[in-house]
């Protein structure tokens, strides 16, 4: 089967998959969250914040005219008591479901990207192991 490819984006179109992506990114409703196993070990404040910087998350490269707004990451400032404060970087990919279109939000921490960024398939929307 050949695909045929747009040599220019559809505006409407990725517009429509901003607006659509961002709107799930903040409210969550209509899909699942899928946190890495480093996110997890944070705990429930930081995940909290973790969640706060997604869900507001407003910087996206605007010059890309195919962005739609499904990648991208944050970052969060940790200060343990009597320890510098680091930064702790936040990726996030959201994917749909082929079957049902039902969105997917992943949050990983940086070194574990490489490792749970294929973790979700977008055919079914669930964990293959």
């Amino acid at each position: 089967m050949n695909h045929i490819v747009e040599e220019k984006p559809n505006p409407a179109l990725v517009a429509n998959l901003r607006e659509t992506n961002s709107s799930f990114r903040r409210s969550l409703k209509g899909g699942n969250l899928i946190l890495s196993a480093g996110i997890l070990a944070l705990g429930g404040e930081m995940q909290a914040r973790i969640l706060d910087a997604v869900h507001t998350l407003e910087n996206f490269d605007c010059s890309d005219p195919w962005d739609e707004h499904s990648i991208g990451d944050v970052e969060i400032t940790v200060a343990p008591p009597g320890a510098d404060p680091s930064t702790l970087i936040i990726f996030f990919k959201l994917t749909r479901c082929g079957l049902d279109g039902r969105a997917v939000l992943t949050l990983s921490l940086a070194d574990e990207w490489w490792a749970c960024r294929d973790a979700i398939s977008p055919q079914f929307g669930k964990a293959v192991r």
